[in-house]
């Protein structure tokens, strides 16, 4: 074989093994960043179901709290605060889910 033989045969071969080379690179880089950010979605998303169990919980206690501040009025016969301090407090709950919902896209009614 004379040297432009083997530069020829070197090229035919070489050249196709670098593109598909490249070629499964690019297809290795491609899936790696779909997967962070797939990744960095379920993150959040978790955080943000994180967050709203946490406030379901809060706005449980608050009803629980006004329920037995309710109970207590009406067994005593009148209010002397409670009632209205436990108001309060599940009115406040009660509009931060409304704008952690509201923050989070979920169109319900609170």
């Amino acid at each position: 074989m004379e040297g432009a033989e083997v530069w020829q045969l070197l090229l035919a071969v070489g050249l196709p093994t670098a593109i598909v080379s490249g070629l499964v690179g690019m297809l290795f880089w491609r899936l790696k960043r779909w997967e962070t950010k797939r990744q960095e979605n379920q993150e959040k998303k978790d955080a943000e179901r994180r967050e709203l169990e946490l406030l379901q919980i809060r706005g449980t206690l608050a009803a629980m709290s006004l329920g037995e501040a309710t109970a207590t009025a009406l067994k005593n016969g009148h209010a002397n605060g409670e009632t209205e301090r436990a108001l309060a407090y599940e009115t406040q709950v009660k509009h931060e889910i409304r704008d952690f919902l509201a923050k989070s896209g979920v169109n319900h009614t609170v």
